[in-house]
């Protein structure tokens, strides 16, 4: 535990990601939107729908060149809310094939993810960041085999360094199958119950909101 660092006017609050954090699919804007209906906060936001984790695609630049973007606007950033490592898995037809049955591709795929994380992560610390919550996808969506679900599970090595927080929410209650036709998108409600519960473990664990 440690001090409540507070509400304040949301402007140290940033959030990045992909598809599941913004997108224009008839969801309410994702996770950002629900977050910003829920709170009436202007946390500051980043998310690009279709974007990979690990590097630049067709979609755009990877995620860890929004939370870039956030600092150049304002360095001081507080806590970081993110999505992300679900495209650079269901983009590539050999890796998803590999993570349905928990093959090679798919676990050097989640291991680049991994070291990802840990270099953005890392950088975040340097910053002053106090805590990263990762918002994780409900096992619901996609079909990835249950072994390297826990894989992806195993938190990056900045996590245990006692630098920055590290915050894994799981989101599979809180969607229950309320999935869009793709099998992969939440719904508005469900974006809207998972906004719900990351905002009431932000203050359960003063994190800066």
């Amino acid at each position: 535990m440690h001090e409540d660092l507070g509400k304040g006017d949301g402007a140290d609050v940033v959030t990045i990601g992909d598809s599941w954090m913004s997108n224009t699919l008839g969801t309410g804007n994702a996770i950002e939107g629900a977050l910003s209906r829920l709170t009436r906060q202007p946390y500051r936001n980043y998310g690009v729908q279709g974007v990979l984790l690990t590097q630049a695609s067709l979609f755009g630049a990877a995620v860890p060149s929004q939370y870039a973007s956030a600092k150049r606007r304002d360095p001081d950033i507080k806590t970081v809310i993110m999505t992300g490592g679900g495209n650079d898995i269901i983009q590539d037809a050999t890796v998803q094939a590999s993570c349905e049955t928990g093959g090679d591709a798919c676990i050097q795929t989640l291991m680049k993810i991994s070291m990802t994380l840990n270099t953005l992560w890392s950088e975040m610390a340097t910053d002053g960041v106090a805590d990263v919550i990762y918002i994780r996808y409900a096992d619901s969506a996609g079909s990835t085999a249950p072994s390297v679900r826990e894989m992806g599970r195993v938190p990056p090595p900045i996590c245990t360094m006692g630098k920055i927080r590290c915050h894994s929410i799981e989101t599979t209650d809180a969607v229950m199958g309320d999935l869009l036709v793709d099998g992969i998108h939440p719904t508005q409600a469900a974006n809207d119950r998972m906004a719900k519960l990351i905002a009431d473990y932000m203050e359960k664990n003063g994190i800066r909101r």
